[in-house]
């Protein structure tokens, strides 16, 4: 019953991503990370060969769930290794990927350009995002990097978010990305 619960979820969620997407501007939408090769006919892909995925030291075990989970299913022909968020030092090399919000991940707040911690009303007023929704987000860092966070307004949604994104392709990321989603299915 559980798993079919899941798949309602997520098909809805499959759904609502493909109405959003045909409704805005497509001068200003780019799918993000649709398949195809990693070549990089724009000049405007960032190196993604080595990549560090980033969750909070005091986050609930479903964040680490969650970047296991990217790692073993998404990031598998890449040089990827999962860090705390208090041991994280930026080398200058690696593209990022943050998993969780601002309220249990300092890197994550850092993005968000926020006060560490930032939970609740402070999170939804910059992300825009409430209950039973997530948030992925990209940006640009130096040396042609690139940022992701990966973050729900509780632990569940950034799970399902972490979920969402291994549906994509990573081969033509773009730094130009911001998807909320909601988890529910009232929508």
């Amino acid at each position: 019953m559980f798993g079919l619960i899941l798949f309602i979820i997520l098909v809805a969620v499959i759904i609502i991503v493909q109405i959003t997407a045909q409704s805005q501007d497509p001068s200003n939408y780019q799918k993000p990370f649709s398949g195809g090769t990693s070549s990089n006919q724009g000049g405007n892909l960032p190196n993604i060969s080595s990549i560090v995925i980033i969750f909070g030291k005091n986050s609930a075990s479903m964040d680490y769930e969650a970047a296991k989970f990217i790692k073993n299913n998404l990031l598998t022909n890449y040089n990827v290794k999962l860090v705390y968020d208090t041991n994280y030092v930026d080398d200058g090399s690696s593209s990022i990927i943050s998993i969780g919000g601002s309220c249990i991940n300092r890197v994550s707040s850092q993005l968000l350009s926020l006060d560490y911690p930032k939970c609740g009303n402070d999170f939804t007023a910059k992300t825009k995002v409430s209950q039973n929704q997530y948030l992925i987000k990209t940006s640009s860092l130096s040396n042609n990097r690139i940022a992701i966070l990966i973050a729900g307004y509780e632990a569940v949604d950034t799970w399902n978010a972490a979920d969402y994104f291994n549906t994509l392709s990573i081969n033509n990321m773009t730094t130009n990305i911001n998807i909320i989603e909601s988890n529910d299915l009232s929508l």
